[in-house]
C-alpha cells in the first residue's frame, strides 16, 4: 500500500509541476524542407507577423498550444519562425523581398500539438494578408491538412520540429498556390 501511495504521489507531483523542453530552432533549421515548386516573378515587402494565441494570453510567444502535461518552447517566437520560413519560401518562389507595392502580413491563428491518446496531431492555421499601397488587397486563412504521427517516436523533439516546419511549409504552399494570390502578385511586380 505504501508503494502504491508513493507512486500515486509522484505521479500527481509530475502532473502538477509539468515538464518543459525547449526546441532549438537554430540548430534544427536545416530540417526545414520546402514543399513548394511554384514560380512567380514578383516583389513584396514583409510586414509584421503575429502569433494570435500568445496575443490573447493562451500561451507564450515561443510556445505552441499543446495538450500534453509537458510544455514545449521554441528558442524564438512562433511569429518570427513563421516570418523567417515565409521569407525563405518567397525567395524559392522567385518573389523579390524588400521592394514593390505589396506588403505581406501574417497572423498565426493556431499551431497546436494534440497528443492525447496513442498518436500526436499537428494542426496549423495562418492568415496571410496582402496590402497594396496600405489598403487590404487580400485577406484569407490557410489551414493545411492535419498531420497525425505516432506518439512513440524514438526522438520526439525531432518529430515535433519536423512536423511544425512541415505545417508551416504546407500553409505557405496553400497560400502561394491560391489563384487569387498568384494573380495579385503577378500583376503587381
Amino acid at each position: 500500500m505504501k508503494k502504491f501511495i508513493s507512486i500515486l504521489l509522484l505521479t500527481v507531483v509530475l502532473i502538477l509541476t509539468g515538464c518543459s523542453a525547449t526546441v532549438n530552432r537554430t540548430s534544427s533549421e536545416n530540417s526545414y524542407q520546402s514543399q513548394n515548386y511554384t514560380k512567380i516573378n514578383s516583389s513584396i515587402l514583409l510586414g509584421e507577423f503575429t502569433y494570435e494565441p500568445a496575443k490573447i494570453g493562451k500561451v507564450r510567444e515561443s510556445q505552441p498550444e499543446n495538450t500534453a502535461v509537458d510544455t514545449i518552447y521554441f528558442d524564438r517566437s512562433i511569429a518570427e519562425i513563421v516570418k523567417h520560413f515565409t521569407a525563405k519560401e518567397l525567395m524559392l518562389t522567385d518573389v523579390k523581398i524588400g521592394t514593390g507595392h505589396l506588403t505581406l502580413l501574417g497572423n498565426v491563428k493556431e499551431l497546436k500539438i494534440d497528443d492525447l491518446g496513442y498518436s500526436v496531431d499537428f494542426s496549423y492555421t495562418i492568415n496571410y494578408k496582402i496590402l497594396k499601397n496600405g489598403s487590404t488587397a487580400w485577406d484569407r486563412d490557410y489551414s493545411p491538412t492535419k498531420v497525425t504521427v505516432s506518439k512513440f517516436d524514438s526522438n520526439p523533439m525531432n518529430t515535433i520540429t519536423n512536423q511544425v516546419y512541415r505545417m508551416i511549409a504546407a500553409g505557405y504552399e496553400k497560400f502561394i498556390n491560391d489563384n487569387g494570390v498568384k494573380t495579385l502578385l503577378e500583376t503587381n511586380k
